[in-house]
């Protein structure tokens, strides 16, 4: 049985042990609400910090860096989707736990929660022993991944994203957030409902899948960079009509989002110094990237010619673009910065890309006018078919 302190007692037993008890920020707009979760968790000696509002709990969140936070979805101005975007955008923040609070439990919106980096989510109303389950499984895993990595590290959240890049914990958490909304629900959800979480456990394991054969490329690429005898011996590979390939790249792509009729292609006969096997992979990543980020509708225009025992394949899409910030990133090879949009991996499949092509003695450019759209031009050494 819990026993319970006054909020002074507990803030005078926090001052004494220099501030070790666990933080948990709760950002609520409801006061009533708000203020019962904050009893309940100081009852259980947890040190609370409360914001009446998202802009005031990224802040504290920041400020404060505390060890869990709960957050409501539906506030004004900025919801807590946006929060958790916020939040896993800082480095100094993007490994705190969060669990979200919502009154209407949309199937939808708790799959985007969840795709967007938040670890769990509670239905309003919930019971206080359902909160502090949440909450204490939350630091378990904490606990667990402190003990697995060691005590070297001067922040324990750090070690969330020891060797396993940011960005993949999101569909990783995403598969787990579905699978215990089956697991928790499964009575009382229709048949509908589990055939839409099971889809949303595909999309999200699609993503992770994807991202880790990225970096496994990444990797293997990182590792032939420092070996020049390898690298002469991985351009000896090439593929003749690169056309071929190409083409049935960009049309499987295309077929993929539905939209074969936007897809303009144009590409001359000739030799490319690089296997099919990474030429296709070049490919793949700039073409998906123009469907992924323009509409049904918009034209993706992919072309290849020679010039100068140079083949140049350029990709146009007219969509979103890119941000100069972003297009930065890419080139100087850093960790990219989650953005607010429906997929937050924008831009590791373009690393891929000009990793790939400068491996090859080429290089990637990328030129973007913001919302007019983006175009990806890749050189790669060839050899121009001799005609007639």
């Amino acid at each position: 049985m819990s026993l319970v302190f006054p909020k002074r007692i507990l803030k005078f037993f926090h001052s004494l042990t220099g501030g070790l008890l666990k933080k948990i920020l709760i950002i609520e707009n409801e006061a009533a609400f708000r203020e019962a979760i904050a009893f309940a968790l100081e009852a259980e000696g947890y040190a609370v910090i409360q914001a009446e509002n998202a802009v005031d709990g990224i802040e504290l969140a920041r400020s404060r860096i505390p060890d869990l936070i709960l957050s409501d979805v539906l506030m004004d101005s900025v919801d807590g989707y946006e929060a958790v975007v916020s939040i896993r955008q800082d480095p100094r923040t993007t490994g705190i736990p969060i669990i979200l609070m919502t009154g209407k439990p949309d199937k939808e919106g708790l799959v985007h929660a969840l795709e967007l980096g938040a670890d769990d989510y509670l239905t309003k109303p919930f019971a206080v022993p359902v909160l502090l389950e949440a909450v204490a499984i939350r630091f378990r895993n904490l606990e667990e991944t402190r003990k697995k990595y060691g005590k070297g590290t001067t922040d324990p959240r750090a070690s969330l994203t020891i060797g396993v890049p940011a960005d993949l914990r999101t569909p990783m958490a995403g598969i787990l957030g579905f699978a215990k909304s089956l697991s928790r629900e499964h009575v009382e959800l229709k048949r509908n409902e589990i055939v839409e979480l099971g889809r949303a456990i595909q999309k999200a394991a699609q993503s992770a899948l994807k991202l880790t054969e990225n970096f496994s490329v990444l990797a293997q690429i990182e590792i032939l960079s420092s070996d020049q005898e390898k690298i002469e011996r991985l351009r000896l590979y090439s593929t003749k009509d690169p056309g071929t390939t190409i083409e049935s790249v960009a049309a499987e792509i295309a077929n993929h989002y539905e939209r074969s009729e936007d897809l303009v292609i144009v590409i001359a006969p000739g030799t490319v110094s690089c296997s099919a096997e990474y030429l296709t992979k070049i490919v793949h990543e700039l073409v998906d990237n123009a469907f992924k980020f323009s509409s049904k509708g918009q034209k993706v225009q992919v072309s290849g010619g020679f010039a100068d025992g140079t083949f140049t394949l350029i990709v146009t899409d007219f969509g979103r673009g890119m941000t100069s910030a972003l297009i930065e990133d890419i080139y100087s090879f850093s960790i990219l910065r989650a953005r607010f949009h429906d997929d937050r991996y924008f831009g590791w499949g373009l690393v891929v890309a000009r990793r790939l092509a400068e491996i090859h003695g080429g290089s990637l450019q990328l030129s973007s006018a913001g919302a007019s759209g983006l175009m990806a031009k890749a050189t790669i050494p060839g050899v121009r078919e001799k005609q007639g």
